[in-house]
């Protein structure tokens, strides 16, 4: 995981699955990813190598 050491949490209620992956598609971003489910809530947590695409993705996606 040291090659992707930017990381960005996003909350289930920021963003869908969808929304996400066509946003990573469509800049053909190299991520790694993973889902936190707890029984209060779901996360999704994805680490990018650049940390200019992970300021972007969380401009777009955290409030």
């Amino acid at each position: 995981m040291t090659d992707y050491p930017f990381l960005v949490r996003i909350p289930e209620t920021a963003a869908d699955e969808t929304t996400l992956g066509e946003w990573l598609e469509i800049r053909n971003v190299q991520y790694v990813s993973r889902v936190d489910v707890s029984p209060a809530s779901t996360t999704f947590e994805f680490s990018f190598a650049s940390k200019q695409i992970a300021d972007e993705f969380a401009r777009n996606f955290v409030a």
